[in-house]
């Protein structure tokens, strides 16, 4: 299952090529060879492609184009025994390995045989479209399967692309609305409707449409690139600035993704693949995918500690901890000190409310790697909540030493000081948070309850003095339009102390 590229380089001329695997690998190919495919290996050098013959190599000529909607494609003879399913299949096939000419000249004769087969017309409008760039041949091509079935959304929505692309605007959004009338949940088709609106200058439709794909695809970057020029050309800066900033985002996760899908797409039995671009999905929230990509990687292969503890990570969040817990033991069985393995299975145990066997894991996590933040913390709470809160505190000093600027770690320290009575060092965590720029706003608000209530306490005991330092500490820790009720509560205490 060794990683495999294929690629071309068209009239373009280079000494080298530097390859990055999925894998984190780089290969270097030299001494390219002219008009002629390679298929290169991951670990295992280049070698020329089985088809790439000097017939191929004429197929990949430029030549005039001619009258004929796929001209200067040297065509292969008709096979009578194929079917227009199995022409489909072959010519997809060479598409996707880059070889759009020969997968042109294989449908050539293809469609005069089967004029009514419109998978293969647009089969045919994307390797025009797509692969070679000819638009107006794509639309000849195109516009021959609409006249014959114009059911088919994509054959429609490419037609509406290539009418863009050669700035028919009208056909375009013409096309385009008739695809988006057929396939309402395509989000393509919404945002390649907003383009041809945008290059109509009509904005309110491209806005509209933008946001329509957005609504089928909220993770798709191009909408909001689109959207913030409209917004800026209108003036409407703070928008502008808004839709950027997700574009900014979500653009490089997208070409993660698309990175990974072009790895698969050249060897779809690499199981590399499947686990990086799961994890890609994880990290944008779309679990469902991420489980799927992360199971394909481990029927590929099974014996990957690592994969199997992010698939256990993704059926945790997603509310399966049984199913969860099993792929941490199997991931443990691979490697008995994969920390991360330990660590889920704690969580694992206690969201099945399995305490022991959850202080036990994250404890084991924790020896495996003694700097573990999330292992430290959590391992506190459940102790807090198994109420040992001396050996929380102990856990939480520990989690804020190493992660300063952690919310969690901060807001539990502070709960816990407050538990076991110690006010003052509560107070100096939440103040150190403070003057790094980190709000804790849990232990703010718990922080002034426990200084009014200590306060009130000083009080009943005609201790007016350090009620009155108390309750200005509690006051001190409060935003300003909350301070109203507690400042008339010092006015008393400081009227008893005169």
């Amino acid at each position: 299952s060794d990683g495999r590229v294929l690629f071309g380089l068209g009239g373009l001329a280079a000494e080298k090529i530097e390859i990055h695997w999925p894998s984190g690998q780089t290969q270097i190919v030299e001494d390219l060879p002219e008009r002629r495919y390679l298929v290169v290996r991951e670990g295992a050098g280049t070698a020329l492609a089985e088809y790439s013959t000097p017939a191929s190599a004429n197929a990949m000529a430029s030549v005039a184009p001619r009258e004929s909607p796929v001209a200067s494609i040297v065509e292969i003879p008709l096979k009578p025994s194929w079917t227009a399913d199995t022409y489909y299949e072959k010519a997809t096939a060479l598409y996707e390995q880059g070889r759009y000419r020969e997968s042109l000249a294989l449908l050539r004769p293809a469609l005069e045989y089967y004029p009514g087969a419109t998978r293969l017309h647009y089969t045919a409008g994307v390797a025009l479209y797509s692969g070679l760039g000819r638009y107006d041949e794509a639309i000849e091509v195109l516009e021959r399967a609409m006249a014959q079935d114009s059911v088919v959304v994509e054959a429609v929505e490419l037609l509406g692309i290539a009418y863009l692309q050669l700035n028919q605007r009208d056909k375009a959004i013409a096309m385009l609305e008739r695809a988006r009338i057929q396939a309402p949940g395509r989000w393509q088709t919404h945002y390649r409707l907003g383009l041809a609106h945008e290059r109509l200058g009509t904005d309110s439709a491209a806005v509209a449409a933008f946001r329509r794909a957005l609504e089928l695809a909220p993770d798709e970057p191009m909408p909001y690139l689109h959207l913030a020029r409209i917004h800026e050309r209108a003036g409407q800066q703070q928008a502008a600035v808004e839709a950027l900033r997700r574009f900014e985002a979500l653009e490089p996760l997208k070409q993660e993704v698309d990175r990974y899908r072009q790895a698969i797409r050249a060897n779809p039995s690499h199981p590399a693949a499947y686990a990086e671009l799961g994890m890609v999905f994880s990290r944008t929230g779309r679990l469902v995918e991420a489980q799927e990509h992360l199971e394909r990687a481990l029927e590929l292969d099974p014996n990957v500690a690592a994969t199997r503890t992010n698939l256990g990570n993704i059926l945790l969040r997603r509310g399966a901890a049984g199913p969860a817990a099993e792929h941490f033991r199997r991931a443990l069985n691979l490697e008995s000190e994969l920390a991360e393995a330990h660590y889920g299975l704690g969580m694992a145990h206690y969201a099945l409310k399995e305490f022991p066997q959850a202080l036990t894991s994250l404890e084991r996590a924790l020896a495996a790697r003694p700097n573990f933040t999330k292992a430290l913390i959590n391992l506190g709470v459940i102790l807090q909540e198994q109420g040992r809160p001396g050996q929380a505190l102990t856990h939480f000093r520990r989690a804020v030493d190493l992660a300063p600027d952690d919310t969690r770690a901060g807001n539990n320290l502070v709960a816990v000081l407050l538990r076991v009575g110690e006010i003052d060092e509560a107070r100096q965590v939440f103040e150190q948070a403070a003057a790094r720029q980190v709000h804790l706003p849990h232990a703010r608000k718990a922080l002034v309850q426990a200084l009014a209530g200590m306060a009130q306490a000083y009080a009943e005991q005609d201790h007016f003095a350090a009620a009155a330092e108390r309750q200005r500490q509690a006051i001190a820790l409060t935003p300003q339009k909350l301070r109203e009720r507690l400042v008339r509560q010092l006015a008393i205490y400081e009227s008893n102390m005169r």
